[in-house]
C-alpha cells in the first residue's frame, strides 16, 4: 500500500522500489498474497514505463499464482493490468480480449476494469464504446466524488465531444472535475 500511494503521487520509481522490495521479501517468506500484489504492481508500472515484456512477465504470473489461490479480486485486477498494458503496448485486439476476460467476473467493478477498458476503447477509437462503459461503470458506482474512477469521465467527455456530443461532453467533464477540484 505504501508502494501504491507513491504511484497515486506520481512516485513511479519510488513505487517501483517498494514493489520490488516486497516482492523480494514476499519470495523468502513464502507470503503468497505479498507476492502476488508486488508483481502485479512491478508490472503496471513496467507497463506504464513502455517496459512491456516486462509487464507481461510480472502479470502473467501474478495473474496465474492469483488465480490459483483463489483470490479472485486479485485475479481480476491483474487481468485488467495486464488488459491495460497490452493496450499501452498497442496490441489492441489482445487487451480487449483480456478485458472481457476480466470483465466476466463481477469483482471487475472493483478492479477498475471497465474504467481500464474504456481507456483501450479511447485508444483504439471506438469513442462510442468509451461514453457507454464509462456509463456502465457509473450505473454499478457513482463516479461523482470517486478520485480513484472519476478520471475515466474525462477519457469519456474527450470521446463524446470528438463525437459532437457537446452536452454529454460538458456534463462528464464536470463529474471528472468535481472529482480532482476540491481539498
Amino acid at each position: 500500500e505504501l508502494g501504491w500511494i507513491r504511484y497515486c503521487a506520481g512516485d513511479l520509481p519510488g513505487h517501483r522500489a517498494f514493489a520490488l522490495d516486497a516482492c523480494e521479501k514476499a519470495e523468502e517468506s513464502g507470503d503468497r498474497m505479498a507476492l502476488i500484489q508486488s508483481l502485479g504492481a512491478l508490472g503496471l508500472v513496467a507497463a506504464v514505463q513502455g517496459r512491456f515484456e516486462e509487464a507481461d512477465g510480472h502479470l502473467r504470473r501474478s495473474t496465474g499464482l492469483a488465480r490459483t489461490a483463489g483470490k479472485r479480486y486479485r485475479y481480476v485486477w491483474n487481468l485488467t493490468m495486464w488488459g491495460l498494458a497490452l493496450a499501452l503496448a498497442g496490441r489492441l485486439a489482445a487487451a480487449r480480449t483480456m478485458f472481457e476476460r476480466a470483465m466476466c467476473d463481477p469483482e471487475a467493478g472493483d478492479a477498475l476494469t471497465a474504467e481500464m477498458f474504456a481507456q483501450c476503447d479511447w485508444l483504439s477509437g471506438r469513442l462510442d464504446d468509451v461514453v457507454r462503459r464509462v456509463a456502465q461503470s457509473a450505473a454499478r458506482r457513482p463516479l461523482a466524488g470517486s478520485r480513484r474512477r472519476a478520471w475515466a469521465a474525462a477519457f469519456a467527455a474527450r470521446a463524446a465531444a470528438e463525437r459532437g456530443q457537446s452536452e454529454a461532453a460538458a456534463r462528464l467533464l464536470a463529474l471528472a472535475s468535481a472529482a480532482y477540484d476540491r481539498p
